[in-house]
């Protein structure tokens, strides 16, 4: 299983309740503020099976982007970060936790939340990271022209897109960190769009 795509019925500090198919599933997660209850969202997961006195738990844990599923991966990958270590460590700055890994900088990675100077030791020498992996920029991007053009190719009017972004959207400025919260934006001005043709 790489990811769900399903509706939020419930958010809480450090996981969610996403309901697909009928089915609701429990998923470790951590809120970056973008989520909400009631909209559809494709959460990345990671799945830890696991046996005791003959009972099967399962437990998944979800991440909103693949870049932080992968990193999750590489974390639990290594001897002795087990699946809720991982997930604590997660919640620190990713980016900048990436940028001492590749930097080899034990001193600063071992300031961050729960990783100790041998952990910090262990992620540098074990865990293999491309420039890719690190958005050196901390720039977010501009989709409105992205939106209006995926508006047009679904058949909506220019007219109908523009007066919505004017009347609805004109405090909002589209820039985003990552593509995967255009779903969202794009389903909400297409309502709105509705409602006013």
């Amino acid at each position: 299983m790489n990811y769900i795509i399903g509706k939020i019925t419930y958010i809480a500090k450090n996981y969610i309740l996403l309901e697909n198919n009928f089915i609701g599933y429990k998923i470790n997660l951590i809120n970056d503020g973008t989520l909400e209850v009631d909209k559809y969202k494709r959460i990345y997961v990671c799945q830890k099976l696991s046996i005791s006195n003959n009972f099967i738990t399962n437990e998944l844990y979800g991440f909103i982007n693949l870049k932080d599923k992968i990193f999750f991966e590489k974390l639990i990958s290594l001897s002795g970060i087990g699946h809720k270590t991982a997930f604590n460590i997660m919640k620190n700055d990713i980016n900048e936790l990436k940028k001492c890994i590749v930097a080899g900088n034990a001193n600063e990675l071992s300031k961050f939340e729960y990783i100790t100077p041998k952990m910090s030791n262990i992620l540098i020498s074990q865990i293999k990271l491309e420039d890719s992996d690190i958005d050196y920029s901390n720039k977010k991007k501009n989709y409105k022209q992205d939106i209006i053009s995926t508006l047009k190719a679904l058949g909506y009017n220019s007219n109908d897109i523009d007066r919505t972004l004017n009347e609805k959207y004109s405090s909002t400025d589209f820039c985003f960190e990552n593509e995967d919260q255009l779903t969202d934006i794009i389903s909400n001005i297409i309502k709105d769009i509705s409602i006013n043709v």
